[in-house]
C-alpha cells in the first residue's frame, strides 16, 4: 500500500508562509477591504474600497480608507 505522508525531508527549506511575507507595494489602482500594501516603509490594511488616489498614509480623506499597521517587519 502507498502511503500519501509527507514527512519534514522532503519540504523545501525556502517555504515561507505567507503571513511573513511583506505586502506589496502600493501602485495608483482600486482595492477591495482587507487588501494590504506597503508605502514608505510602512505597511496598510484596507478598511473599505480605496480608489486610485487613495494613498495610504496621505493626511486628509485621501488616506481615510486605510489602517496603518506599522513599520514593515
Amino acid at each position: 500500500m502507498e502511503s500519501n505522508r509527507v514527512s519534514a525531508s522532503n519540504i523545501s527549506s525556502s517555504y515561507k508562509p505567507l503571513e511573513s511575507r511583506a505586502p506589496a507595494e502600493w501602485e495608483p489602482r482600486s482595492y477591495k477591504a482587507g487588501d494590504k500594501v506597503q508605502r514608505d516603509g510602512r505597511a496598510y490594511t484596507a478598511k473599505w474600497h480605496a480608489e486610485a488616489d487613495n494613498k495610504p498614509g496621505a493626511e486628509g480623506w485621501r488616506g481615510e480608507p486605510w489602517r496603518d499597521d506599522g513599520v514593515c517587519k
